[in-house]
């Protein structure tokens, strides 16, 4: 029975192969007990980076480690290969306390784009169920799904309470044997990645001043001449 399963330790999930393809999905909609998961998380528009758990279509996700800390990934999927990656977005629509659900985004390394997952363990399978906490997000916050979907970070991590949806499924599918797929983007948090974009859009703002001053000088260089004659 659920309400009957040890307390979990959630060790840093060490065994996740990042040449493999996985299949992902949650425990209240599957189980380990058949070979295959009937349903998956996968990428429903590609372009807005939108998701959701929907009936098994061929969907996979690779898990790549980043920071050299144990239990620490970053997510493709395969329909969006290196362009894109799992990340953390606001979304005002979302019901749960911090407006927050799982979104592709394009690939940058930030710290919304990491993933600490850890072993949650299994009283029916020898393959276990894992945690999924967004690193910028932090610990406070767990990868959850709605009844039906939308998939959400959820404030109720309270172990005590059986939450399905917060217990992740992983089934390995095919090797990956690419190795463009080891690759791990520039490491950056949040600010750091704001900052960039302020100090770049602030020398690009002093170009255009330094390139419009010197135009009103000679502007007023050309008036100056016109007045000799």
């Amino acid at each position: 029975m659920a309400d009957s399963d040890p307390e979990p330790n959630f060790a840093p999930a060490t065994d996740i192969d990042p040449n493999v393809w996985y299949q992902v999905s949650e425990a209240r909609v599957d189980d380990y007990a058949d070979d295959d998961l009937n349903s998956e998380l996968q990428v429903t528009n590609a372009d807005t980076g939108a998701l959701g758990l929907w009936g098994a279509t061929g969907h996979r996700w690779q898990f790549q480690s980043v920071d050299d800390r144990p239990g620490r990934y970053a997510l493709r999927s395969s329909v969006t290969n290196l362009r894109k990656q799992l990340a953390t977005c606001f979304n005002e629509t979302e019901i749960a306390e911090g407006q927050t659900q799982p979104c592709l985004a394009d690939s940058h390394g930030g710290d919304e784009q990491k993933w600490d997952i850890a072993d949650w363990g299994n009283e029916t399978s020898r393959l276990p169920y894992y945690r999924f906490i967004n690193v910028h997000n932090g610990s406070d916050y767990w990868l959850d799904c709605h009844r039906g979907n939308p998939l959400f970070m959820s404030p109720n991590i309270d172990t005590s309470v059986y939450q399905p949806a917060q217990r992740w499924l992983l089934m390995s599918m095919s090797d990956i044997d690419d190795g463009g797929f080891s690759t791990t983007f520039t490491n950056k948090n949040t600010s750091e990645s704001h900052l960039d974009t302020h100090n770049a859009c602030m020398a690009q703002y002093s170009t255009m001043a330094r390139a419009n001053a010197k135009i009103t000088r000679l502007r007023w260089q050309g008036l100056f001449l016109v007045g000799l004659l």
